[in-house]
């Protein structure tokens, strides 16, 4: 970590450092299971590509990550990948069709699937927030994420009474919510003219 100075780490420290990566990985049964299945997210990054490569107006990464149901920092890190070498993803999306809204919604399925017989990863419940009390002292505590009470909320919805709407919340917005087909862009449906 550079030289002498603040932040400095040791070879002692780095050595040690090293040491302990290596026993959490053996330690470690199996590697973690992905998020989404294969299909999708070849759909999606074929989908960032048409976008990156389309001629047509640009729309800008958050508005395609709302679009995709992705976020936006991770079209900005494929958007970086294709700038740095365009000519490998050229020979990566070469042999298939221009991907659409459709192939999305039906990797999505498939992902569905997936998840439902335990091959993919679920949506992380908890998460450790740490807290200062006013005194300075340090607490931690495990609490729900915002998936997770969405989907908590939904459940409850679902089987007890009607809820009246609360006016203080905004609607929560569903990831598959797409616009209108006649308002997409000719990259999302799988047409138009794509710089070589």
């Amino acid at each position: 970590m550079g030289g002498k100075g603040p932040g400095h780490k040791s070879p002692c420290a780095r050595r040690a450092r090293l040491i302990n990566i290596q026993k959490a990985r053996a330690a470690r049964r199996r590697p973690p299971l992905p998020w989404r299945s294969g299909l999708e997210s070849r759909v999606i990054e074929q989908l960032v590509w048409q976008w990156w490569l389309s001629a047509a107006p640009k729309w800008p990464a958050a508005r395609v990550a709302r679009l995709l149901g992705v976020s936006h920092t991770w079209v900005n890190k494929l958007a970086k990948r294709f700038h740095s070498d365009p000519a490998r993803f050229r020979r990566r999306y070469f042999p298939f069709s221009p991907a659409t809204l459709e192939k999305l919604e039906r990797a999505r399925r498939e992902t569905l699937w997936h998840r439902e017989h335990g091959r993919l990863r679920g949506p992380i419940r908890l998460r450790r927030v740490r807290y200062t009390l006013p005194g300075g002292k340090t607490r931690s505590a495990r609490l729900p994420t915002k998936v997770h009470l969405s989907t908590i909320s939904a459940a409850l919805r679902a089987e007890g009474p009607a809820c009246p709407p609360q006016p203080w919340r905004r609607r929560e917005r569903s990831r598959r919510d797409s616009p209108p087909p006649g308002d997409l862009p000719p990259w999302a449906r799988g047409l138009g003219s794509f710089k070589p």
